[in-house]
């Protein structure tokens, strides 16, 4: 059997067995990856809002830099949502 039959067959076997499949695999762990990457970009901009206007959305300056110090693994903006439903604000 050549290397490159070697190869593919091992990348099949990779893809049968969920190594690559969704929610575990590379590709699914790139795309949480680059969202929580995209979810603090937002968190950043939240940051340049007044406390006044971050009141009226139910949040103080201090929710989010907390949300936004989250360790890299988890996603602030999910930490954020759940501390705001904690506070007693709906989502709209």
């Amino acid at each position: 059997m050549s290397t490159m039959k070697i190869g593919m067959d091992k990348t099949a076997a990779r893809h049968r067995h969920g190594e690559w499949s969704e929610g575990n695999g590379l590709v699914a762990r790139l795309g949480r990856f680059l969202a929580r990457r995209r979810n603090r970009s937002e968190l950043k901009e939240l940051l340049r809002y007044d406390d006044r206007l971050l009141a009226d959305i139910g949040l103080t300056r201090g929710d989010v830099e907390w949300a936004l110090y989250q360790t890299h693994d988890s996603d602030g903006t999910e930490a954020l949502a759940s501390l705001r439903r904690s506070h007693g604000h709906r989502a709209r």
